[in-house]
């Protein structure tokens, strides 16, 4: 499955930057005065180097770390409900990182009326570093010539930057380096940094924080800090019609470091259901729905939905759990998702339940996996299926394409264990009725375990 790579790495970062999971992707208004607008690239590179394939040598610091940065990006948060208006825009991050190593994004100008428009440049950076004694990341986003809200709050230059370290000590994390230039909020200048998390109250639209920093958390298991330069809380109807619950981040940077007690780096991840694909000849998604991870800590994690309407089809109760250890001798991930009254492509697959289990152990350096999934009521094409299949079982569906029933994929090598279980996954082959394109796939209950050495 060759989206599921990248929606894991994403699932994880969420993770190690502290964030909930969201079971809901959120949506991008259609209204064109939201539009965003990012012109002319300075520089735009990838990571060097993913968690699979790094190494170092055994006299490195142990320890894995990340961080991300985004000049801008606005979103409108009702209750739990979360929709998206413009960005991240220039994102730079880096996932689970070992080496020294460094991701970079710039743009000349940056457009998002009539929410936020900056004249100048943006620049992001994320820069890993670790020798024999220590470990860290730094985040930095800085924006030229920033306007916001109509120029309701200017400045010459914001900077945020966010660092996380680790020695043998400790590990901890800071907002040095943060600052304003030339900063006016509604006709005030303001000649000095402001304080963390400076609230000052906006006339008729509703309020900004200065200088957010949400953290430090520091702790003997890792350290992470987020810092976000001006957060524009809208609250009150306005003149500018900007929607009541709009959030507007400006300069925003993240950063951690996990120290661990053996050079390797444990993951896990599970979802309900994920839909690519899915509208027309666009490559839109639904999901991953109800997702739990964790990665570059130690920890577990768990989402629980009671139902879920999706383009594909509906659910009932979703609980998708992941949990991960680590020591000298020994390591562990392991991920379960459990999914009830799936009914898909109006009733072409139904089931009351699937749960899926992965999971890999280390000893010492040796790496042991295991797979199962197992089901209860399913029904392909009106056809029962056994409760517990042989793995990828596959089941050709007429008119549409295949279902792989129990689709397990892992492997073990000198150096890494990885085992990920999937209940169902459709893939669409051919012209249908349910006006999904040729290349769409739908995933349901699954679980991702892996453990790395770096």
């Amino acid at each position: 499955m060759k989206y599921l790579p990248t929606l894991l790495t994403a699932a994880l970062l969420a993770s190690c930057a502290g964030q909930s999971g969201s079971s809901l992707t959120p949506t991008v208004p259609s209204d064109p005065s939201t539009a965003q607008t990012a012109s002319a690239p300075v520089t735009s590179s990838e990571t060097l180097s993913s968690p699979a394939n790094q190494s170092s040598t055994s006299t490195d610091f142990p320890g894995y770390g990340g961080g991300s940065a985004f000049a801008a990006k606005g979103y409108v948060q009702v209750g739990a409900t979360t929709s998206a208006l413009f960005g991240p825009l220039a994102p730079a991050s880096l996932a689970c990182d070992v080496s020294n190593n460094t991701s970079h994004n710039s743009v000349l100008t940056v457009k998002a009326l009539p929410y936020v428009l900056s004249s100048g440049t943006g620049d992001d950076v994320v820069t890993s570093t670790r020798t024999a004694t220590s470990g860290g990341v730094v985040s930095t986003s800085e924006i030229q010539g920033a306007s916001v809200l109509n120029g309701l709050i200017r400045a010459t230059v914001v900077k945020a930057e966010a660092n996380s370290s680790a020695n043998s000590g400790g590990a901890s994390s800071n907002e040095a380096g943060s600052q304003f230039v030339g900063l006016v909020v509604a006709g005030t200048p303001i000649t000095v940094n402001p304080a963390p998390n400076t609230k000052i109250n906006l006339s008729g639209l509703g309020y900004v924080i200065l200088n957010e920093v949400i953290g430090p958390f520091n702790a003997t298991t890792g350290t992470h800090i987020t810092v976000n330069m001006i957060h524009v809380v809208v609250n009150t109807a306005n003149t500018l019609g900007i929607a009541v619950g709009a959030n507007i981040v400006v300069a925003s940077a993240s950063s951690l470091f996990t120290p661990t007690a053996s050079p390797y780096a444990e993951g896990a991840s599970a979802y309900s259901l994920l839909a690519q694909g899915y509208a027309g000849n666009i490559d839109l998604s639904s999901g991953p729905w109800a997702s739990a991870a964790v990665s570059c800590r130690v920890g577990s994690s768990s989402n629980r939905l009671a139902s879920a309407s999706t383009p594909v089809g509906v659910l009932g109760t979703m609980l998708n759990n992941v949990d991960t250890t680590d020591a000298s001798t020994n390591g562990s991930a392991q991920a379960t998702s459990n999914t009830a009254s799936v009914n898909l492509l109006k009733g072409l697959i139904t089931a009351s339940a699937i749960v899926t289990s992965a999971k890999v152990n280390r000893t010492a350096s040796s790496f042991t996996r295991s797979g199962s999934a197992q089901f209860v009521s399913l029904k392909i094409g009106g056809t029962s299926i056994a409760a517990s299949p042989p793995a990828n079982t596959r089941i050709n569906l007429s008119g549409l394409g295949y279902v792989i029933v129990n689709e397990e994929v892992g492997s073990t090598t000198a150096t890494s264990g990885i085992e990920e279980v999937t209940g169902l996954l459709v893939v669409v082959t051919t012209s249908n009725t349910y006006n999904l394109p040729v290349g769409a796939k739908i995933a349901v209950a699954h679980a991702h375990a892996q453990i790395i050495g770096y």
